[in-house]
């Protein structure tokens, strides 16, 4: 796939695709096998950790592939960054079974690390009217927030929970 032949593409999330990866094949052809550690425990050995499982050709569509997959729930939390290992591996041949260790015999591995960051904070009751959030302001539940982009197009939104806190992750 060549380096940096992997790149993650949009916001991601929890959910029925929810990740998408681009993949450059830049010579050649074979079988391309990718897992992502969603658990993040160090290893690929989940059932929903491979993503990847498809002959790819560096002629067809220019080489370039885009694959969506699904994110188990509870992959980005909401208390900071996450931060996603894969591995993806383009063997010349399909596999009889694609193996995320081990030699890759006339073949390549690649390492990626994604990381996703977090908007979020709390919509409370500025009871003074200070514009700070200060000791027993309670916090509003049930508020949609509404996140832009730059040129003012919807990228994605989010309703507040009980104490008034959201989060925007991916």
């Amino acid at each position: 796939t060549g380096d940096d032949g992997v790149v993650a593409v949009g916001s991601w999330h929890d959910g029925a695709t929810g990740g998408v990866v681009r993949v450059t094949v830049g010579a050649g052809s074979g079988w391309l096998a990718g897992w992502i550690d969603f658990n993040q425990d160090g290893a690929f050995t989940n059932m929903n950790e491979q993503v990847i499982g498809q002959a790819v050709s560096a002629t067809e569509s220019g080489g370039v592939y885009q694959f969506a997959f699904d994110i188990p729930g509870g992959t980005f939390g909401t208390n900071g960054p996450t931060v996603l290992n894969a591995r993806f591996r383009l063997y010349p041949e399909p596999p009889p079974a694609a193996l995320f260790s081990g030699t890759a015999t006339g073949g390549e591995v690649e390492d990626h690390q994604f990381v996703f960051g977090l908007i979020g904070n709390r919509v409370w009751e500025d009871m003074n009217g200070n514009g700070c959030q200060d000791m027993g302001e309670p916090g509003v539940s049930n508020v949609t927030v509404r996140l832009y982009d730059a040129g003012a197009l919807l990228v994605d939104s989010a309703v507040t929970a009980g104490d008034g806190s959201y989060a925007f992750t991916g």
